[in-house]
């Protein structure tokens, strides 16, 4: 979803709770909990035939520049019938997008405190000063299998590293005119990161017993309040039982979407 139909939708949300204008009682997204089989990623680990394996694909391909046939090989998670283990479009979103959130955050409030040193305004309205944790709550049937897929699964992340010129001499004396003119540099990055990395290893919840003990157990870990907190599963009887906590969940039938990514930033306002 664009962003601005995801403005319209929150745009109308509110019209239609003019009488409580701060639907989710003032809590920020702190804590985003996502279920692993049919929501992160297909087939689910009890439909996959052994236990996961890397294996190299090589594809022939006519050369646009004239020079003939070349070959690119790649690697893919399947099972040990080659059946391949893929991550949902709406899973790599929601996890770029925590990431993007996060380093922006952090390098605008590493500005803000820099420009305060020097003096200079900065009204910022976008600077969060929060950052959103990603966990995990699965009963998946196979955990070792579940742990194996986190360590090799992977989404392409983009950081943007924004540096003034003179980064390191500027002067108190500066005033704000002359810091607004000064040129900035960004950095593009682009690299591979596995759904381990993406996930803090102490909020990693995989084991057979109910959704709702795996969030008291993340409460527990991180003092988080479950208002604070959103939930994504294919299955609706988990939905049910961790809404009784105050948690938002967000049913996903079909594996996780875009779509069920912004409903969830509209929950919280952002």
């Amino acid at each position: 979803m664009a962003t601005s139909s995801r403005k319209q939708k929150r745009k109308n949300k509110k019209n239609d709770n003019d009488d409580n204008e701060n639907e989710n009682g003032g809590y920020d997204l702190r804590l985003a909990v996502f279920d692993l089989d049919y929501t992160i990623w297909q087939p689910e680990m009890y439909q996959i035939h052994g236990p996961p394996q890397l294996r190299k694909r090589t594809t022939t391909f006519s050369a646009t520049d004239g020079t003939g046939m070349k070959q690119t090989t790649t690697t893919e998670v399947t099972d040990r019938n080659n059946v391949p283990i893929t991550i949902f479009d709406g899973a790599s979103y929601a996890l770029q997008y925590i990431h993007k959130f996060n380093n922006n955050n952090n390098n605008n409030n590493k500005k803000k405190k820099k420009k305060n040193r020097n003096n200079y305004n900065d009204d910022s309205a976008d600077v969060k000063n929060y950052t959103i944790k990603a966990a995990i709550a699965s009963k998946t049937d196979e955990p070792k299998w579940a742990k194996q897929c986190m360590d090799w699964l992977t989404i392409d992340i983009i950081i943007d590293d924004d540096d003034d010129d003179n980064n390191n001499n500027n002067n108190d004396d500066d005033d704000d005119e002359d810091h607004d003119k000064k040129k900035k540099k960004t950095t593009r990055t682009r690299r591979k990161m596995t759904l381990s990395e993406c996930f803090d290893s102490t909020l990693i919840e995989i084991g057979y017993s109910n959704k709702r003990e795996h969030f008291q157990r993340l409460h527990k870990k991180t003092n988080i309040p479950y208002q604070s907190m959103v939930f994504f599963d294919n299955e609706y009887s988990n939905i049910t039982s961790v809404q009784k906590l105050g948690v938002k969940c967000i049913y996903t039938p079909n594996g996780m979407t875009k779509d069920a990514w912004d409903d969830a930033l509209i929950m919280f306002d952002i």
